[in-house]
């Protein structure tokens, strides 16, 4: 299990040109099914208060596993839902398919994933949250070069995305 709690106070009494906070919690937790399966689930909820800038709100979209990037979310473009609050949660099974330890590609997986977010961009309460959905699929490689992935991803409205990933995230 994963838990990870971030607060950011930006304060003009401390030197900043802004006055606003930020709270984020992340949560993860792994279940082996079987030898070859786990089911993944995380939440992730993040609040702020006051004008928080662009460039500090929370962003979610995409295929990315860096911490640094926006929150993964299969069916959107990577960083497409800015917003002030936040939650998004997401359910995961992944199977192997693949284990050859000599070989290039070491380790195979297939993976399944639903993923919901609840967002809201106003400032100040109430905040009229929207919910949207999306779900994907994917192939997960370990291979000698490291670890290469490909998914696609659908959420409402019909709206289809691939994504490609080569190397390790950072």
């Amino acid at each position: 299990m994963l838990l990870r709690a971030q607060f950011d106070k930006r304060s003009t009494s401390l030197g900043s040109d802004l006055d606003y906070s930020k709270l984020l919690i992340d949560w993860q937790r792994y279940f082996s099914v079987s030898v070859n399966s786990t089911f993944q689930v995380s939440a992730t909820a993040g609040y702020s208060h006051g004008p928080v800038p662009f460039y500090d709100l929370f962003y979610v979209g995409g295929y990315s596993f860096s911490e640094r990037a926006s929150r993964p979310f299969l069916g959107l473009e990577r960083d497409e839902l800015p917003a002030r609050q936040i939650g998004v949660f997401s359910a995961s099974y992944r199977r192997q398919i693949l284990n050859k330890p000599l070989g290039f590609v070491k380790r195979g997986f297939l993976t399944g994933t639903y993923n919901g977010v609840l967002s809201s961009t106003r400032q100040a309460s109430p905040y009229d949250f929207d919910l949207l959905h999306g779900m994907g699929v994917g192939l997960a490689l370990d291979t000698m070069v490291g670890p290469m992935r490909a998914a696609g991803g659908w959420s409402e409205a019909g709206r289809l995305h691939f994504y490609i990933s080569i190397g390790p995230s950072f």
